[in-house]
This record gives structure tokens, C-alpha cells and sequence, in this order.
């Protein structure tokens, strides 16, 4: 946190990225826009990279570093160090649920990550950038996989994984654009697309 010299009531992030802390009178005490730094700078750390109970669009998960908690602690989901099987356990590190099929030839040699992307194919990733399983695709991302390619687009919704209370991990979609419609496709509400329950009828080997 900045020091700063009188008292701060509130905060606010503004659309343009300027983080200003305000007094009693609102009047600005501190705002980032006065301490810019260095565009080159090398990131050391950002939340992003540290995900609690879910993921959005653009996360992953790394093999042997990462793992999802649910809120209600009793869940977690993580990469198997022996085979990189995505694996739901209990509190008390039993089995679950599993995410993933395919187990690794050399698991303790490849950095394989769980990625969520921006168009919403949650799919597990080898180091060298070839895509080893899908695990969940919609219709409107089957062009992308027919060209064999998975790539982070602008779109009009959002994607979310999270793992509940239950121990299901589950995807869901909301709309972002403001054009909001009647239909499923146009609702601005969440609409739950796929949970970790379906994935013997969802996962896409590769």
C-alpha cells in the first residue's frame, strides 16, 4: 500500500485503470496515475496465476503446482504428479471424480497444464503447445478444434469452472455484450454448460 498523508475513506478502480483513494470530502488523497512505472517491467506476481475455487477464461492449472478448493473445503482438484490426471478428492484425499483419460507417457519430464480459455474448451495442454485432451467443447468452438488450433478470442460471454460444495466441477457461460434476448444464447443470466459428472460423455480424446 502507498503512504499516504491524511486519512482514506474509500477506493476506487476506474474504467481507465487509475486507482485513486479518496478522504472524507472525496477529495483524491493518492491515485496511481501519479506513479507510473516502467512498461518493461517483468510481472513477479499477479492473483490471477493463484486461483481458488475457479477458473476463468485465460487460467490454468499447472502439473504439480496448482490445485481448486471449494468453498466449502471439503473438495479439491488437482493434476496427478504419476500420470497428469485431472482428480477430484475428498477432505480426506480420497477419490472423487476424474476429469481425464488419457494418463502420461513421462509425466515427471512434461509441464502439462488445465486451461480454460476465453472461448470457453476447457482442454489439458503438453509444454511443447500440442493439445492432449479435450475436456469439454460446445458447438460454437468446433470450427477452432476441426482447424486444430485453440485460441483466445474477444467474445460476447464469459466462461467459468468452479468447483462447488458437492465436489462437482462444473463450466458455465454468461453474456457480457448487453444484447440480451429471450433465448439461451442471448441470456445475460449464468447458464451451466457442463460439470465434471458428464465428462464420459463430453471429453473429446485426441
Amino acid at each position: 500500500m502507498p503512504e499516504v498523508a491524511e486519512p482514506v475513506l474509500y477506493a476506487k478502480l476506474h474504467d481507465n485503470g487509475n486507482f485513486v483513494l479518496y478522504g472524507s470530502n472525496s477529495q483524491i488523497v493518492w491515485q496511481s496515475f501519479d506513479y507510473p512505472t516502467d512498461t518493461d517491467s517483468q510481472i513477479v506476481w499477479q492473483s490471477f496465476d493463484y486461483p481458488t475455487d475457479t477458473l476463468l477464461g485465460g487460467q490454468k492449472l499447472k502439473l504439480g503446482v496448482d490445485h481448486l478448493v471449494s468453498n466449502s473445503g471439503k473438495y479439491k482438484l488437482s493434476m496427478r504428479n504419476t500420470d497428469g490426471a485431472v482428480m477430484i478428492y475428498n477432505v480426506y484425499d480420497e477419490f472423487h471424480a476424474r476429469l481425464t483419460g488419457k494418463p502420461l507417457d513421462r509425466p515427471e519430464t512434461m509441464l502439462v497444464t488445465l486451461n480454460l480459455n476465453t472461448a470457453g474448451i476447457l482442454y489439458l495442454v503438453n509444454s511443447d503447445g500440442k493439445i492432449r485432451e479435450i475436456i469439454y467443447n460446445g458447438k460454437k468452438q468446433h470450427q477452432q478444434l476441426k482447424e486444430g488450433t485453440i485460441n483466445n478470442v474477444k467474445q460476447d460471454y464469459i466462461y467459468i469452472a468452479t468447483l462447488d460444495s458437492e465436489g462437482d466441477f462444473v463450466l458455465y457461460r454468461e453474456r457480457i455484450d448487453g444484447n440480451v434476448g429471450d433465448n439461451e444464447d442471448s441470456s445475460s443470466g449464468l447458464i451451466q454448460l457442463w460439470t465434471s459428472n458428464q465428462w464420459d460423455k463430453c471429453h473429446t480424446p485426441i
